[in-house]
């Protein structure tokens, strides 16, 4: 306590109620006036520095989001460009005319039944990672093309493909018929 008294003692003109010196006023706008225009100018500064964040913000996402589909062009692209032997390409062609046959009449059995839509929608994601392994083994075999264990894997992932969307071909007509799968009783 005996601090704040020492300065009150040390300062005792500034804690009289006198009149200030002449000047005063002006001195006193004249601080006023700068510290005001310098908070002017850092707003506007602030203010600039949120509209480059926010320009900087709306850029990423728009890349972030723009980007994966650009790399899949390019993988698709990559892919076309592979030379697959004739015997081999006759082979894929077969078993993908057989998934295509399936995955028409599963679109035709949901136009039908509306029951359906657990299996067409099993179906969508089994062929979505078949697809997706399949561009992955064509990209091994355009880095290794006489690899006769690549070739297979291309073969059996098309076979894959076509057993599981007939099989999922045959659920979705046992089930438009009214048949639970595996019951041999009909549904009313």
């Amino acid at each position: 306590m005996w601090k704040i008294e020492k300065y009150i003692e040390e300062n005792k003109a500034h804690f009289e109620n006198q009149e200030p010196l002449e000047g005063h006023e002006q001195r006193f706008s004249m601080r006023l006036r700068k510290i005001n225009g310098h908070k002017k100018d850092t707003r506007r500064y602030n203010l600039w520095l949120k509209a480059a964040a926010s320009l900087l913000l709306v850029a990423s996402i728009v890349w972030l989001t723009i980007e994966p589909f650009k790399e899949g062009k390019a993988s698709s692209v990559e892919v076309t460009t592979i030379e697959i032997p004739d015997d081999l390409q006759q082979v894929i062609s077969y078993y993908d005319g057989q998934c295509r046959i399936d995955e028409d009449e599963i679109k035709e059995v949901r136009k039908e039944n509306s029951s359906t839509t657990t299996i067409n929608q099993v179906a969508a994601k089994q062929i979505e990672k078949l697809d997706a392994r399949l561009l992955s083994i064509e990209k091994a075999y355009m880095k290794n093309p006489g690899s006769e264990a690549v070739k297979a894997a291309m073969v059996n992932t098309q076979i894959k493909k076509a057993e599981i969307l007939n099989t999922l071909n045959n659920e979705a007509r046992t089930a438009s018929q009214g048949y639970r799968v595996g019951e041999p009783y009909t549904q009313f």
